[in-house]
């Protein structure tokens, strides 16, 4: 079995999400050092491992950092029109609104048809009528 290692988007992804908390700990370290009696060299060993945390957390969580892949888990949902989708309009999806658009974009779509999700363009829901779950 092959194994698998993070890749540079990967590695990326998690420093730039671990840059607002070094940020934070690094101005906790500094406000301490001139504004307490704490030994520097006690607040920059508790700054050090601060770092080495994210380091060590990096190789067990990995990959929850790598882009999805494989089938988007809103298409084949079930919900039903909001307001109009001509082509665009709302639905709702397990009690979730979504900005939505018909896949066929020349039918319009009434409220309280019943649709299925096709696909999505980042936020927004392909959606087209769910035939026979009206």
């Amino acid at each position: 079995m092959k194994e698998e290692k993070p890749d540079i988007r990967t590695v990326f992804r998690y420093i730039v999400l671990q840059v607002p908390g070094t940020i934070a700990a690094l101005l906790a370290a500094i406000f301490l050092i001139h504004y307490t009696s704490l030994s520097p060299w006690i607040i920059w060993t508790g700054f050090g491992t601060w770092v080495l945390k994210d380091v060590v957390i990096f190789f067990l969580a990995w990959p929850s950092y790598r882009p999805a892949e494989g089938k988007d888990p809103m298409v084949g949902r079930k919900g039903r029109v909001v307001s109009s989708c001509r082509p665009e309009g709302t639905v709702e999806i397990h009690g979730t609104l979504w900005k939505a658009v018909s896949e066929d974009r020349e039918q319009a779509l009434a409220p309280g048809t019943m649709i299925r999700v096709c696909g999505r363009d980042r936020l927004t829901l392909i959606v087209k009528p769910a035939h026979g779950d009206r």
